[in-house]
């Protein structure tokens, strides 16, 4: 017997990849809150960039919108990316709060 709180199972239909090629109106929007632990507001907003980053692969994530905040106030966000609009339709993808020169690609390490 399945849980009561038991996530469906997330299929390939439900987020609208479907095959065929028909029209299909826009996908809504959600959040994920997923509460984890860091010593500082620098250090969440690593690490949230981090996972953004991860999950960026995926088609439906957008990760240029992403936040961070404290888990006991969640009205007050923290952009993690620039996203200042560049050339040919191209987004900033360095940290909301850098110093140098906008990118497209982020700088090796």
């Amino acid at each position: 017997m399945a849980r009561a709180d038991a996530a469906p199972a997330v299929s390939a239909d439900i987020l609208g990849v479907r095959g065929g090629g028909s029209l299909m109106k826009e996908p809504d929007r959600y959040v994920v809150h997923v509460p984890f632990t860091a010593p500082d507001l620098t250090r969440a907003r690593q690490f949230a960039r981090m996972v953004a980053r991860s999950t960026a692969r995926l088609p439906e994530v957008d990760a240029a919108e992403a936040t961070v905040s404290a888990e006991d106030n969640q009205v007050v966000q923290s952009r993690l990316f620039c996203d200042r609009l560049l050339d040919k339709g191209r987004r900033c993808v360095l940290r909301a709060d850098h110093e140098v020169p906008c990118a497209i690609v982020e700088p090796a390490r």
